[in-house]
């Protein structure tokens, strides 16, 4: 990642699964040109995880108020949250020069030394002790808890976060597995195995590692553990930190805009769109004041975007989270006002200036790339609303065909599973329910091509599947039987009652109806056999009755459709 990019070889060990970088060596991001006002500014405005660093202080459940160290702790966040919310005392340490800006501004207390060298903190220890993505930047991991267990209490917690060695796989490629890897300013990732046994040599009898993705978490203690990571338990704890940021911090500081645009995120994943209309408003107002009105204009600013090189570039021109801005302002836009136009634009704006800034590197906007393949399918539902089904449909074609893949042509953005196998399979049989047989059969060539890049053309068979689920180790999409029973129907609408037609729908009901009790696939397969005995010789009802699915599109919290 910083100059002059050597080629770094990530190597695996045999014995304990962690993995390092030969040559070995950590930079700076200093190296990076992240330092000073401009790397602060996006760590607040995009770059740090608020909600990623407070939720895992927040999953050991002890009662009580309780003391804080949080070491590499950033612009501070989680200190700042731990006094102002929690009520508890909370002390930093962090090195880098943005510590004492968040120390500055949120009022807290950062230390910018070694903690060893801080005479403040010498025989103090603490209930709580957290370094969140600090070991990998360190030489030796078991050293740096060495040092650590001696500021916990003896009922105290460790807490520690770091990028998985168990994420690095060919499968997982994508911005976020280069985040993990960040090659040059990480040494090495830890397996779960190592990263436990770093604690547990020294003294921690009772540890808890779980990964979440491409992140682990550790929790460790001398005395019985209680982790709770449900986030319905953790969640209103860090929205009402937001909230009373937004309320504290004036509107023309990075800080706030950074933390309300957080907050608009909350509200529009939890279908607050009043609320987000109103909020996402002041925070265009605000960032219009501060840059200029062409933010107000998608176009304008990805035009500006497209003059920039380097990261700095994209600051002077506009806060870091602007691709996300424009996402969060269209669903307000069309769930709150209901104006498809002014949706269509700012989802545009959004697709677009995250194509632009990820020239400059996915990996500094990991937030709206998240995004991408969401403002498509918005773009796909507002021309669904226009009755425009075929446009509607190639959206949800072309990302079920290229989704999948990491491509500079997508702003490297993955369309996953939880997208590609939920959205497109429902979307197919919307179409088809309302006549949209066409639409319906393009957006069914764009599942195929992907089922068979993911996981075979031997998954487009209905037998292949049976075999798969009967063996139990071969992967299957969320649906295994969709793809198999689409495309007989699909024949059999072309062909009619064909011998071969009707064998290939008499196996799809065949296989449906063995599987129909499955506790994960069973109420799919339930489905898939009601539908396809309609088609069966002995079936009284026609074939246009066999998909039965809503195509309206509830828009905003009154439901108006």
């Amino acid at each position: 990642m910083a100059p002059p990019h050597p080629v770094l070889t990530f190597l695996h060990c045999a014995g304990c699964g962690s993995g390092f970088y030969d040559p070995p060596g950590i930079a700076d991001f200093s190296d990076l040109g992240q330092d000073g006002d401009n790397f602060w500014r996006y760590y607040v405005e995009i770059g740090g995880g608020v909600w990623e660093t407070i939720w895992p202080i927040l999953a050991e459940r002890r009662a009580g108020r309780r003391t804080l160290l949080d070491v590499g702790c950033g612009f501070g966040f989680a200190v700042d949250f731990w006094q102002r919310i929690h009520k508890g005392e909370s002390v930093g340490v962090e090195l880098a020069s943005y510590g004492q800006v968040g120390a500055r501004m949120l009022g807290i207390t950062v230390y910018d030394r070694l903690l060893q060298d801080i005479a403040e903190l010498k025989g103090r220890r603490f209930d709580v002790v957290y370094a969140s993505e600090v070991i990998e930047h360190v030489p030796d991991p078991v050293a740096l808890v060495t040092l650590l267990a001696q500021y916990v209490a003896d009922d105290g917690v460790l807490v520690l976060t770091t990028p998985s060695a168990a994420f690095v796989r060919p499968e997982n490629h994508s911005p976020a597995l280069h985040a993990a890897l960040a090659p040059g300013f990480h040494g090495f990732l830890l397996s779960a195995q190592a990263f436990g046994d770093a604690v547990r040599v020294n003294g921690f009898a009772h540890v808890d590692v779980r990964q979440f993705t491409e992140r682990q978490m550790l929790w460790a203690s001398r005395v019985p553990l209680s982790v709770d990571t449900a986030p319905g338990n953790l969640f209103p704890g860090y929205k009402a930190y937001l909230e009373s940021s937004v309320a504290q911090f004036d509107s023309a500081s990075p800080v706030w805009q950074g933390l309300a645009y957080r907050l608009l995120r909350v509200n529009v994943n939890e279908g607050r769109y009043n609320d987000s209309n109103a909020l996402g408003s002041r925070i265009l107002d605000a960032v219009a004041e501060t840059f200029g009105p062409y933010l107000r204009d998608p176009d304008a600013a990805i035009a500006r975007l497209r003059g920039c090189r380097e990261l700095s570039d994209v600051g002077a021109e506009m806060p870091y989270f602007m691709p996300g801005l424009y996402f969060y302002l269209g669903a307000a836009a069309l769930y709150a006002e209901r104006d498809l136009a002014r949706a269509e634009r700012l989802f545009r704006g959004a697709i677009g200036s995250t194509l632009e800034a990820c020239r400059i590197g996915s990996i500094f906007f990991l937030d709206p790339v998240s995004l991408y393949w969401p403002a498509h399918m918005a773009l796909a539902d507002i021309a669904f609303l226009r009755r425009d089904f075929a446009a509607g449909a190639q959206i949800f074609a072309d990302m079920a065909a290229s989704g999948g893949t990491c491509t500079k042509e997508n702003a490297y953005a993955i369309a996953g599973p939880d997208i590609v196998e939920v959205r497109v399979p429902a979307t197919i049989e919307q179409l088809s329910a309302h006549g949209q047989v066409a639409e319906a059969q393009t957006v069914f060539d764009g599942y195929a091509s992907y089922v068979r890049r993911r996981y075979g053309d031997a998954m487009l068979d209905a037998t292949a599947v049976d075999r798969a689920l009967a063996g139990g180790a071969a992967p299957v999409p969320l649906d295994p039987l969709m793809a198999p029973c689409f495309a007989a129907v699909a024949r059999h609408r072309e062909i009619g009652n064909r011998e071969d037609v009707m064998e290939e729908l008499a196996v799809v009901a065949d296989v449906a109806t063995r599987w129909s009790a499955h506790p994960r696939y069973g109420p799919r397969m339930q489905e898939h056999a009601k539908r396809v005995r309609w088609l069966l010789p002995a079936a009284k009802s026609p074939a246009s009755a066999i998909w039965s699915f809503d195509m309206s599109y509830t828009v905003g919290k009154a439901g108006k459709k």
